[in-house]
């Protein structure tokens, strides 16, 4: 799941790239990503949430991903380390995906540790968990043998559009897996931009489509009329020959 974000003068900035720090950065993090997933991500802006409504989504994610050091962060160390990106990353937890549904098209309700979320978040929830699901049937023998790296989120602060920043985030977290023992990765995608970042420049395979049309949630086809894009897909990615590639520090050029 992603968002891409209007613009600076990149003329001036200098962004550096590190794991995140969950003493020091997760306030900061669940500030973003609420922000940005409310205004840009397909599935939010379609169910027409705010900043407040989203979140707690926002919170359980962070705080779920901040638990292993599989994540990044981008900072503008030109304006005072002012974090600018994220992404989310954890093992993959089959225990969290129901995989004896009978219907292939809904999921049970999802529940969430914080009071004050909303059914919305649900429906997002529910969405991917069904994708999640969905993979998993196809790769019972694989999740039981190895831990799978899964991308949660990739967020970008709305004023540094444009300067490959997801993109040096994932590569970033794909040369992170591979280092650390992971030899396949999944994602979520829900936009168009990231759908082709992932499939295009950093060859993951589609390997799961949920059509927004036909996914209902309590009987109810929450995401009708969604349709730029009109599916959801989980791509997914073997690490066997990845090359890990070395980020260099940016300095006054997009990143």
């Amino acid at each position: 799941m992603e968002t891409q974000c209007s613009q600076i003068d990149s003329r001036n900035i200098k962004l550096r790239l590190r794991l995140l720090d969950s003493n020091k950065d997760l306030e900061k993090v669940i500030a973003l990503f609420a922000d940005t997933f409310s205004r840009f991500e397909p599935l939010s802006k379609h169910l027409g949430q705010d900043r407040a409504t989203f979140l707690p989504f926002a919170k359980s994610a962070a705080k779920r991903c901040t638990k292993e050091s599989l994540s990044f962060v981008c900072e503008d160390i030109s304006d005072g380390d002012r974090l600018v990106g994220f992404i989310l990353n954890e093992t993959f937890d089959a225990s969290e995906t129901n995989t004896h549904s009978s219907n292939e098209n809904e999921i049970d309700h999802c529940e969430s540790d914080d009071e004050n979320d909303c059914d919305d978040n649900n429906q997002i929830k529910s969405l991917l968990k069904q994708l999640d699901r969905q993979w998993q049937l196809q790769n019972q023998e694989l999740v039981e043998t190895e831990r799978i790296f899964h991308i949660a989120a990739v967020g970008v602060d709305s004023d540094y559009n444009n300067l490959g920043i997801a993109s040096k985030l994932i590569l970033a977290s794909l040369n992170h897996a591979k280092a650390t023992g992971y030899r396949v990765v999944i994602v979520e995608a829900t936009a168009i931009a990231t759908q082709k970042i992932f499939e295009k420049k950093y060859g993951f395979k589609a390997v799961v489509k949920q059509i927004y049309d036909e996914f209902t949630y309590n009987g109810k086809n929450v995401f009708k009329g969604l349709n730029d894009p009109p599916y959801c897909i989980l791509f997914e990615k073997y690490l066997d020959d990845w090359n890990c590639v070395q980020i260099e520090e940016c300095c006054n050029q997009a990143i």
